[in-house]
């Protein structure tokens, strides 16, 4: 009996280990399976940070690109209105009032009298 009893209790303490065993695996998975939900919380939210980041990046190169059209037709407009600046220079301006007065204004021959009438004729409608 004594040696059953022994027997017994070798089992207990057997039973006893294989429970603190399965309990401390049971734990690591449990520790496992919150790393893991924690681990899959943040590639979720990184993902989302990464998609927010993306179309940012998507909005600032369109900004970018926009200006660059921009800016680039700005100075094609800069240059035609130059050429045509520097076309219409190189032609004689048109008569205005200023310059017939100033023409007509000047002293016919040498004698001290204008020919304002003839401006006036020339100015009015």
């Amino acid at each position: 009996m004594l040696g059953e009893i022994e027997l017994l209790r070798m089992r207990v303490a057997a039973a006893g280990s294989l429970l603190e065993k399965a309990r401390e695996h049971a734990s690591r998975a449990k520790r496992r399976r919150k790393l893991a939900k924690l681990l899959a919380k943040r590639a979720r939210k990184d993902a989302k940070q990464a998609k927010a980041n993306l179309a940012d990046a998507r909005a600032d190169l369109a900004r970018a690109e926009a200006a660059l059209i921009i800016d680039n037709n700005l100075r094609t407009t800069r240059r035609r209105t130059r050429r045509t600046k520097r076309v219409a220079r190189s032609v004689t301006p048109p008569a205005t009032p200023a310059r017939l007065e100033e023409n007509l204004v000047r002293l016919d021959a040498g004698t001290a009298q204008t020919s304002v009438p003839a401006m006036e004729a020339l100015t009015m409608p």
